[in-house]
């Protein structure tokens, strides 16, 4: 369940990814090294223009390593390579190498959100001085430190907001153990012991009352549609009396079936029901 959930996240991140790509970069051409293949899906999918495996590596506008540090990088011609990894280490070794070729980290580049740690570089003519570069990177360090203390912030919210719940949870077992003694006092107490047969009758009165409601034999039958036509189908199951509320048919008219008897109330439509 866990692989299937961190199958799931991998994918959304290299969805997110390569729209940005295709998005940001606008690239004519792309080619994928390393990695699953599911950054190559995605971006197949985002509309990208994918050079095929059997290409001549580094050939493409846009070449984007996955995973560096099991990658050997060949000679490149292309003008544009994202580094897509997780180990720091591996980004500065790779950086040295694409340095060597005329390639330097573009700083405008930023990681976003949840995203897949990358990092771009670009073709430059003009070799960039230590200065140039010292100061890209001491940007890249100040957005690095911003974002390691908003998430002290953030831990020391939900660490602060964890105590509260476990002080709350403790103040509800807390309670809960002096309902629990309460209870035991006065079930043990000599009151609640003599007092039993009193609550057993109590308790069987409210059962009954609820089962057989207070003047319900007194209430009176409502008459209801149709009469005829339901006798006539009970008379054809084999049933020979039937009880309805007094009314139902008007003086005169001829009954459908014999062993009508008409009822006004409940306790008559009883007396009828257990009467020859």
């Amino acid at each position: 369940m866990d692989q299937e959930k961190e199958t799931k996240r991998q994918a959304e991140r290299c969805r997110a990814l390569a729209q940005r790509i295709v998005r940001e970069l606008t690239p004519a051409s792309i080619q994928v090294l390393g990695g699953s293949g599911a950054l190559a899906e995605a971006l197949e999918k985002a509309g990208a223009q994918l050079l095929p495996e059997n290409a001549e590596q580094g050939t493409a506008a846009l070449l984007v390593v996955e995973d560096p540090e099991w990658v050997d990088l060949p000679a490149l011609q292309c003008a544009q390579v994202l580094l897509v990894c997780t180990d720091a280490s591996a980004m500065a070794d790779c950086a040295k190498q694409l340095a060597a070729q005329g390639l330097y980290r573009d700083f405008e580049w930023k990681n976003r959100g949840k995203a897949q740690q990358t990092a771009l570089f670009c073709r430059s003519a003009a070799v960039q001085d230590a200065q140039q570069l010292l100061a890209g990177y001491e940007m890249t360090l100040d957005d690095l430190r911003e974002r390691m203390q908003q998430a002290e912030r953030t831990g020391e919210e939900q660490t602060a907001q964890l105590e509260r719940l476990r002080s709350d949870l403790s103040l509800s077992r807390s309670h809960e153990q002096d309902l629990e003694k309460t209870l035991n006092n006065v079930t043990s107490s000599t009151f609640w012991k003599m007092s039993w047969p009193l609550r057993y009758f109590v308790s069987k009165g409210r059962q009954l009352a609820h089962t057989f409601p207070p003047f319900v034999f007194l209430a009176e039958l409502r008459r209801v549609g149709m009469v005829d036509r339901r006798i006539r189908e009970a008379a054809q199951l084999g049933f020979r009396k039937f009880i309805v509320p007094r009314g139902s048919f008007p003086k005169g008219k001829k009954l459908p079936a014999a062993g009508i008897v008409e009822a006004g109330s409940v306790e008559e439509a009883i007396q009828a029901f257990y009467s020859d």
